[in-house]
C-alpha cells in the first residue's frame, strides 16, 4: 500500500535484461558499471519513514 495515500501501491517493472543475458558483459563495460562514479548517478529513494513524515506534512497543509 501506499503510505502518502494509502491506495494499492503497483508492482515494481520487471528486470531489463534477464539474468542469463549472454550480452551482459558487453552493457557493463559500454555503462562502466565497475567504475566508483557510476553508482553515484545512481537515483535513490526516500526511506519508508522519510516518505511517511512527508505525507503527515502534506496534509496538514
Amino acid at each position: 500500500t501506499c503510505p502518502q495515500c494509502g491506495g494499492k501501491a503497483q508492482a515494481a517493472a520487471p528486470l531489463k535484461w534477464s539474468p542469463e543475458d549472454h550480452r551482459a558483459n558487453i552493457r557493463r563495460q559500454l555503462n562502466n558499471v565497475e567504475s566508483p562514479e557510476w553508482s553515484q548517478t545512481i537515483p535513490t529513494l526516500p526511506s519508508l519513514e522519510e516518505m511517511r513524515s512527508g505525507a503527515g506534512e502534506q496534509e496538514e497543509e
